[in-house]
């Protein structure tokens, strides 16, 4: 890709990411979609759907880990307007929760707290039976308490 894709549309990072995906080459998908989410002028509601779609897809390539990492890179966009996504959040975390990433989990949850990024009840359910199964719920219950005064108030408790 040339140097001056920060200028690029949706459109553009959406065939180069598709032709990618199609060779495997995933390495290239990861690179760029860390350039999309960082260096890009696009403004976060331009990119929502192209963000989940490359989630979703990393997620079927068993790249959670990955997925994880742009996520939480997506709220460093230094100047510019941080993409601060919560569907893109409860996507990566419910499938984190189905592979019992749960340091990601409380990884993310953290960052959802600091950014004060809302969730859904469906998420907070989701979390609490994939930390219940592994008798750890008491290791998540502040996070989801804070939350939810995200989701009620729109600010976490002492900030």
């Amino acid at each position: 890709m040339c140097s001056k894709l920060e200028y690029a549309d949706v459109t553009t990072y959406t065939i180069f990411f598709d032709a990618y995906f199609k060779q495997e080459r995933i390495r290239d998908v990861l690179k760029w979609f860390s350039h999309l989410v960082l260096k890009t002028a696009l403004e976060p509601m331009q990119v929502l759907a192209l963000v989940n779609s490359l989630f979703s897809r990393l997620i079927n390539k068993n790249m959670i880990e990955e997925a994880g990492e742009i996520l939480e890179r997506m709220t460093q966009r230094g100047q510019q307007k941080p993409f601060l996504f919560a569907t893109s959040y409860e996507l990566v975390l419910t499938e984190s929760c189905k592979q019992g990433k749960l340091g990601l989990v409380q990884h993310l949850l953290s960052v959802m707290v600091l950014y004060n990024i809302g969730t859904t009840p469906k998420l907070h359910g989701i979390v609490r039976e994939a930390f219940g199964k592994e008798d750890k719920v008491d290791q998540i219950e502040s996070k989801l308490r804070q939350l939810t005064e995200l989701r009620c108030t729109g600010h976490a408790p002492g900030f």
